[in-house]
């Protein structure tokens, strides 16, 4: 599996949402347009914008106080495209233009509008949920829900650029059921244990079903396993899948869980294991929403020096068996609930000392599709 695979779903993403916009820019518009006068500069405009939208989708920086500085219309706050305003807005101030924002107050409103139905688009016709909806009744309802700001107006008189769009929806529907599908295995698939009430955080199980392997001698298959680097590989097929699960979770822009990677001493002081983890999590919200999990009896100080090399951040596990090292300065911990209770007064030491402490509370086995429909649900 390419290791690079959710940036490349990332980008196809974004210049999915680029080209939605682009067309529906001669859809709806406002009289005597005075940002886009050329399709060239459109194009520029559009992209520039779409890409900080996506790189802000994460961020919590004060979007709101940023665009009610600058938007005097206190009615268009009820059509929730703050975020959407936040880029438009980013665009004049980045490229020197701060000073034009008054003047170009509809100009902004219409294209934050036009993000918000590309982006929408784009996610209702998410194949990592279930949908069997008319594209062209959610596109006409967008429509119509911007409509009402007096202003806008449909500009494509012929209806030309709407059926374009639609086939290009159905073009990109049909693109991604085959990422799904090819994707998608019933033999090799990870469970996450939700450790969190709020389901936020996650650990990693992977699982395989190998038709007639109980039929198998256990000695046999046991000697296998266990004179073979199939437990690495397990490691890094666990890692590749969770990477698909982040995929469908940013299908429908919900990334909101961080899943913890479980590895063994073993896995952790060959290099080229290393290597491989780095190289998926060279991605910002991989790295975000990925974190590897060492165990705690398993840490020293090669371990150690090998995870920096790597620029890999990580947690360390202590688990019921684990005998706490006062004089290991470490940030990232996650306690399991026997930990917790054998070391009373740890935790809250460690959170008075600024680290990053989670204790595990067990919610319960899912799979993605299981996170994928709570997802949209909060």
């Amino acid at each position: 599996m390419n290791t690079n695979m959710f940036e490349d779903y990332y980008n196809y993403k974004i210049k999915t949402v680029i080209s939605y916009s682009l067309l529906l820019s001669k859809i709806i518009g406002i009289k005597k347009n005075k940002l886009w006068n050329k399709r060239r500069n459109t194009e520029k405009i559009l992209e520039w914008i779409v890409n900080d939208y996506f790189n802000n989708l994460e961020s919590n920086n004060n979007k709101n106080n940023l665009v009610r500085c600058f938007i005097n219309d206190k009615d268009i706050f009820k059509y929730k495209i703050d975020n959407e305003l936040y880029s438009v807005i980013n665009y004049f101030i980045e490229n020197k233009r701060g000073f034009e924002i008054a003047a170009y107050e509809k100009e902004i409103v219409l294209t934050s509008c036009i993000l918000n139905i590309a982006n929408n688009l784009d996610i209702s016709s998410s194949p990592y949920k279930e949908n069997r909806n008319n594209y062209k009744t959610i596109l006409l309802s967008y429509i119509e829900k911007f409509n009402k700001i007096p202003y806008l107006s449909i500009i494509d008189d012929d209806r030309k650029n709407m059926e374009l769009l639609l086939e290009l929806i159905k073009t990109n529907i049909r693109k991604e059921r085959r990422i799904y599908e090819l994707l998608d295995s019933k033999t090799s698939f990870n469970k996450y244990i939700d450790i969190s009430s709020d389901n936020k955080y996650y650990l990693v199980s992977y699982n395989y079903s190998v038709q007639g392997i109980k039929s198998i001698h256990p000695e046999a298959v046991k000697y296998v396993y266990d004179h073979s680097d199939y437990d690495d590989e397990f490691v890094l097929i666990s890692r590749d899948l969770v990477i698909v699960t982040l995929m469908k979770l940013f299908s429908i822009r919900k990334l909101r869980s961080i899943f913890f990677l479980p590895t063994k001493l073993d896995f952790l002081v060959k290099e080229k294991n290393l290597k491989e983890l780095k190289n998926t999590l060279n991605n910002k919200l991989v790295n975000k929403y990925l974190k590897v999990l060492v165990n705690y009896n398993d840490y020293n100080d090669e371990i150690k020096s090998l995870l920096k090399k790597y620029d890999i951040d990580y947690y360390l596990y202590c688990s019921k068996n684990t005998i706490y090292n006062k004089g290991l300065d470490e940030n990232n911990y996650l306690f399991s609930n026997d930990f917790n209770l054998l070391n009373n007064g740890l935790y809250e030491d460690l959170i008075n000392e600024d680290k990053n402490v989670i204790l595990e509370k067990y919610e319960g086995i899912k799979l993605d599709k299981n996170l994928v429909d709570e997802s949209e649900e909060l």
